[in-house]
């Protein structure tokens, strides 16, 4: 999968975090549609996630043995991101902040979309509540992805990197024409054969 070009531009909006972080992710993720995924780099590790339903399971809950638990005392930032937007959170000096971000169709405006390629090549085993845990070759590396991974997507392709991140760039122009990303956000989270 290359990168793609799409004429739009983006809207910020600057959202109030609420006292308990758990009842913001589930409110925020209304503003996408209710569901969403949650990316969250936290002082002692990643954490993924999950909305649905009005309820938020991380990977913490579905496999605590290689996930740090969600705690708003040790977050850096988070991405809860579907199709419709992103809603951003990151510790400033003084406390959580949170913008919404959405697209705007737009002609004269440009973004482009990405695919990265996450840690996984092999399937470890798959958990309740839609997530699998994946590891990374001989490194080792794991992490809980929020996707019900199938088996037969991994064991035929033993080596090969079949999670995807979704990455939009929002495009803007400095006075000699050059373009340089202004800012990007996250849309979709994929597994297996691309």
């Amino acid at each position: 999968m290359g990168r793609q070009s799409n004429s739009m531009t983006y809207i910020t909006k600057p959202l109030a975090v609420d006292a308990n972080l758990a009842d913001a992710y589930v409110r925020f993720a209304e503003l996408l549609g209710g569901e969403a995924f949650l990316l969250a780099f936290a002082d002692d590790g990643v954490i993924w996630g999950r909305i649905k339903g009005g309820k938020l399971v991380t990977s913490h809950d579905v496999f605590p043995e290689v996930s740090p638990p969600l705690r708003e005392i040790t977050l850096q930032q988070a991405h809860l991101f579907n199709q419709k937007g992103e809603v951003r959170l990151w510790r400033a000096p003084e406390g959580l902040q949170a913008v919404h971000i959405e697209d705007k169709t737009s002609p004269e405006e440009d973004a482009l979309d990405e695919f990265y390629l996450l840690w996984g090549t092999r399937l470890e085993k798959k958990g309740n509540n839609a997530f699998s845990l994946v590891t990374e070759g001989s490194r080792g590396f794991q992490h809980g992805v929020p996707l019900a991974l199938q088996q037969e997507g991994f064991s035929d392709t033993e080596g090969k990197h079949l999670l995807r991140l979704h990455v939009r760039h929002y495009l803007a122009y400095d006075e000699t024409g050059s373009a340089f990303i202004m800012l990007s956000r996250l849309v979709d989270l994929k597994g297996g054969q691309a």
